[in-house]
């Protein structure tokens, strides 16, 4: 039997076994007294293969039955044309001849690599080490005979995919493999940005002969910046959509989309930790856990979705995110706006429109004039229900009330409007007054004074007691008027009289307005303005006191328009019918159109114009 199939110092898969015949080509089986039967042995012919390779195992073997059988041969170096000659060395008196070996051929030794020592988390800037080892293929233990080879074995290391990361990779990047321990040893690397699941994949290689060439990656690490805190609180699932083929770009690269959007995307938003990310087909759904600020991460994103902002590069292709996004399953609507028009077109609309509002500017102004010298207050001014007065008041003069602090008293009835459309009849609605617009606005007697701490009320003890004692924060509550704008002619309208605590935080007062409202037909969603006329970012409100934003004895709120649009009657009710000329401004009735078409009309131009 022809001893075949083997790679470097692997046993043959066959292994070679001689037998004795007689002249009629019978077995011959006993060769020699049991107690010392002859003995056959094997030598290497090298032919064309590598003449420095050795024959391995045990070359010498007796016979049994007519029959001598190698167990463990095995060639030392890889090569083409090797035979095997045997011959009896027992007795050495023997004349019989034995047959060689066709010719053999020897394969290279497998090996890999593991990456045997890796940091489970670095810190940006700061140095780290690797341990890359050599492992044989048959075994899975240490390789033999690596320095008989000859070769200088090498390591270099990269990030695999750069392009899923912000930082780079430094230090030695390549390392000679010490042969006595089979390891390669990187000492000194480190990453200058910190980022999820890095990744450093390895190269082998042997010089001068590249007869072994393979990679191995690490297994992927946070990096983060030493000393920074880790966001906390509760957390909230998201997922959002890219039309994209999930089988051409996802499949089989999930873990490298993962860490791609990790990196490209988390740190658009600086004040929230992406984790548990899952890349799932339906295009390519990616869903994540978000922690820390959420309702800034979901509106910022959503504003993002919004312009189109959210896109990645990932293995040759660019993904854009749809206008779609999901928290805790439940969808939340983007709205996104599309270029209709030309650049240079809009241009020319926005030149014209400015031209036509200072157009407007000067027709108002000098109708205001007019109005003013003539004692005419119907078309300056909006009604305001309350159960003795009615007040107005304009933008202009909420902005000089936040920079005079003076002005006289209007004695506003603390008794709040009346919410219910239904309520106000045609005799009332008859018998509402209109303030000037240039009428003076009415402040507490007692102004604010930001106080950042509020007063905490101790309860004494009794003596001999030294525990058991209560801590109360003093709440300060004064009488404010609400006051909600009317985005179509920029007035404010009187809705209810408030109870505030002026050392309680915006986030309570919001609670305050909710609960006053609670019942009536203002239910849609409200944001709070500062007395200069800009929102109250809603993730600032629990940060914020009352008397830090409000000193006139207001407060500021707007509704959510729809499309710009105000939804409110210019007396504050819910408005029924809408102008058909601009179709913008709603009123509660025909009474309410009728009364304040004098003021509406230079504005329903404009739109009209405009439009």
């Amino acid at each position: 039997m022809e001893a075949s199939g083997a790679s470097e110092r692997e046993p043959f898969s066959v292994q070679p076994k001689i037998k004795v015949l007689d002249a009629v080509d019978v077995l011959v089986e006993q060769l020699g007294h049991h107690s010392n039967p002859w003995q056959l042995a094997a030598t290497l012919r090298h032919g064309n293969g590598n003449p420095d390779a050795q024959l391995l195992g045990s070359t010498a073997v007796p016979f049994k039955k007519g029959f001598a059988n190698f167990l463990d041969l095995a060639i030392d170096k890889m090569g083409s044309g090797y035979t095997l000659d045997f011959a009896i060395i027992h007795p050495n008196s023997s004349t019989l001849v034995v047959d060689s070996s066709v010719e053999i051929s020897i394969t290279k030794r497998e090996y890999y690599a593991a990456v045997t020592s890796t940091p489970s988390l670095a810190y940006v800037d700061e140095e780290f080490d690797v341990v890359v080892e050599l492992k044989d293929v048959l075994t899975d233990g240490f390789p033999q005979g690596l320095a008989d080879k000859g070769y200088i074995w090498k390591a270099s290391a990269s990030l695999l995919m750069p392009s899923n990361y912000h930082g780079s990779l430094d230090g030695t990047m390549e390392v000679t493999f010490d042969l006595n321990t089979a390891q390669a040893h990187f000492q000194d690397l480190s990453i200058n940005a910190k980022g999820y699941l890095y990744i450093i994949q390895f190269h082998v290689y042997t010089i001068p002969s590249s007869d072994y060439d393979f990679t191995v990656n690490s297994d992927g690490f946070d990096v983060k910046v030493r000393g920074q805190i880790a966001h906390s609180g509760d957390s909230k699932t998201f997922t959002i959509r890219f039309d994209e083929d999930y089988s051409t770009v996802a499949r089989d690269n999930e873990e490298l989309l993962k860490i791609n959007f990790l990196n490209k995307v988390s740190p658009m938003y600086p004040y929230a930790t992406f984790s548990n990310v899952v890349i799932s087909e339906g295009s390519i759904l990616i869903t994540f856990d978000v922690q820390g600020d959420i309702v800034s991460t979901q509106n910022q994103m959503l504003e993002d979705l919004s312009n189109g902002m959210i896109t990645l590069s990932f293995n040759g292709y660019t993904l854009s995110a749809d206008n779609y996004l999901q928290v805790d399953g439940k969808e939340v609507k983007v709205w996104k706006s599309t270029a209709l028009f030309a650049p240079w077109l809009i241009a020319v609309i926005v030149i014209i429109a400015i031209l036509m509002l200072l157009i407007t500017a000067s027709v108002v102004y000098w109708l205001f004039i007019l109005k003013k010298k003539n004692k005419i207050s119907e078309s300056e001014t909006v009604a305001l229900h309350d159960h003795n007065e009615k007040q107005a008041m304009s933008l202009e003069s909420m902005a000089s009330l936040h920079s005079s602090h003076s002005s006289e008293s209007l004695g506003f009835d603390p008794s709040p409007i009346m919410a219910d459309d239904e309520a106000l009849s045609l005799k009332k609605r008859q018998d509402l007054d209109e303030v000037r617009m240039d009428s003076p606005i009415s402040l507490r007697k007692t102004m604010n004074t930001p106080r950042r701490t509020p007063e905490v009320a101790v309860t004494p003890l009794p003596p001999g007691f030294t525990e058991g004692q209560h801590e109360k924060i003093i709440e300060d509550r004064q009488q404010m008027n609400l006051m909600a704008k009317n985005d179509e002619d920029r007035t404010f309208i009187k809705l209810a009289v408030l109870n505030v605590n002026l050392v309680g935080t915006i986030l309570d007062l919001r609670q305050d307005i909710s609960a006053n409202l609670e019942g009536s037909k203002w239910k849609d969603k409200f944001y709070l303005m500062k007395e200069t006329l800009t929102d109250i970012p809603e993730n600032e409100e629990d940060k914020l006191t009352v008397s830090e934003i409000y000193s006139s004895g207001r407060v500021l709120i707007r509704w959510e328009s729809v499309q710009g649009q105000s939804r409110f009657c210019v007396c504050g009710l819910k408005g029924r019918i809408v102008c058909v000329k601009c179709n913008r401004q709603y009123y509660c009735s025909l009474h309410c159109q009728v009364r304040h078409w004098q003021r509406h009309q230079t504005v329903c131009k404009v739109n009209t114009t405009t439009n």
